[in-house]
């Protein structure tokens, strides 16, 4: 034999051998283990370790809330229209602006109404000319009724001196003649009548003095009513608000009677926050509950706002057994407009000094509710009771006892 056929020989022996050595090793490999056995294997390895941060079970109050659908409504909405008629000479707004308190909204034609103006100046300084006629006259008439009083009294002084020289005690000669006491008291009668007359002068031109006063009263009234109309003829916002509609266009004519409607504009300064609740809730509100609401969107860093109940309707709607509440919401900057819904709700009662632990720690099972609770080390999902919640706290029931502590996630 060769030294080659010795190394094919050993070649082929030693692949005998791998193959018997292969089928053995087949055949000795360890039976598997039952289904029961890997079962339990595998729930005593560790699970993957839940990520977020632990929270002891707490004590607090906790308010209850109901859930509700609200809807914004202007406090005020007004169709202006105009107090004069003419034709709209400009319109200074448009569908969606936010006028102020007392801002030009729209214009008529001025023409005709400063041609009134112009008339009504012009009759009132016509009857303030009378007048100041009427009270010069008045002076000089009183001025003449000074003289007949002056002429009057030395007329009476006269008179009397003459008399008490013409009456003398019987048996004595007057001191002077019939002729000198008859003129005297003429005169005196003469002076007597022209103080009359001159009073009566007075007056009558006092008279007409009170008709040009109330002639000028009259034309300025005329004139102040025209300046209005004037006035009127410029449409002025009657508060804060948003225009809702615009009616007319530049052209077109304007009455008074019947009314044109020009802009439709809604108060959103201060809205109403209206909503509906289930008649069981009846008597768990009255005007002051606490109320919270959230406009998606809107609200200010997602942060729910804060009012309350100021109005409960005394009605109920007959076809969903609900009424209707209101509350009031300041709006100082235009957050929210009219018809915008909101998510609401309403303090209906509260837990006092009752175990809670946060909402964001609640998880929706088939069973219902349930938290991840530590249990040294490998945490376990218990399922609990929950009561009372508010925004933030859920109150726990059973379940759970004070100082477990229960897993918050993390949120991404």
């Amino acid at each position: 034999m060769t030294h080659a056929d010795f190394r094919r020989n050993c070649g082929f022996i030693g692949l005998g051998l791998a193959v018997i050595l292969a089928g053995c090793k087949r055949e000795t490999s360890p039976p598997q283990a039952p289904p029961s056995a890997v079962s339990a294997v595998t729930a005593s390895r560790p699970t993957e370790r839940p990520t977020g941060r632990w929270v002891a079970v707490e004590r607090r109050s906790v308010t209850q809330t109901t859930p509700a659908v609200g809807s914004f409504r202007a406090r005020q909405t007004t169709l202006l229209g105009s107090q004069v008629a003419g034709r709209v000479a400009e319109v200074l707004v448009d569908v969606g602006e936010i006028v102020r308190s007392g801002q030009e909204l729209m214009r008529l034609d001025p023409t005709f109404f400063a041609i009134e103006i112009g008339q009504r100046e012009a009759d009132t300084e016509a009857a303030r000319v009378k007048l100041a006629g009427a009270r010069e006259t008045v002076n000089a008439l009183e001025a003449e009724v000074q003289v007949a009083r002056t002429a009057l009294a030395e007329a009476e002084l006269e008179y009397t001196r003459m008399k008490n020289l013409w009456e003398k005690p019987s048996g004595e000669m007057p001191s002077i003649s019939k002729q000198r006491y008859d003129a005297a008291r003429f005169a005196h009668e003469q002076a007597q009548a022209r103080v009359v007359a001159a009073q009566s002068r007075v007056a009558e031109q006092e008279a007409k003095l009170r008709e040009h006063e109330a002639g000028v009263k009259q034309a300025e009234e005329a004139l102040r009513y025209a300046m209005e109309r004037l006035d009127e003829a410029t449409i002025r916002a009657p508060y804060d608000a948003i225009v809702a509609r615009r009616l007319v266009d530049p052209g077109e004519p304007v009455t008074a009677t019947p009314v044109t409607h020009l802009l439709e504009v809604q108060e959103v300064g201060t809205l109403y926050l209206e909503y509906a609740l289930p008649q069981e809730l009846l008597s768990a509100v009255k005007p002051g509950t606490p109320v919270t609401f959230d406009a998606e969107g809107v609200t200010e860093d997602d942060v729910e706002a804060q009012t309350t109940m100021s109005v409960v309707y005394p009605t109920l709607d007959e076809a969903t057994r609900s009424f209707r509440c209101r509350s009031v919401v300041a709006n100082l900057k235009l957050t929210f407009r009219p018809g915008m819904l909101a998510s609401v709700k309403v303090a209906v009662g509260q837990a006092q000094d009752v175990p809670v632990v946060p909402r964001s720690a609640l998880k929706d099972t088939a069973r219902g509710p349930a938290v991840m609770v530590a249990n040294d080390g490998h945490p376990v999902e218990r399922n609990i009771e929950v009561g009372a919640m508010d925004g933030s706290w859920a109150e726990v029931r059973s379940g759970l006892s004070e100082g477990d502590r229960v897993l918050v996630p993390e949120t991404e």
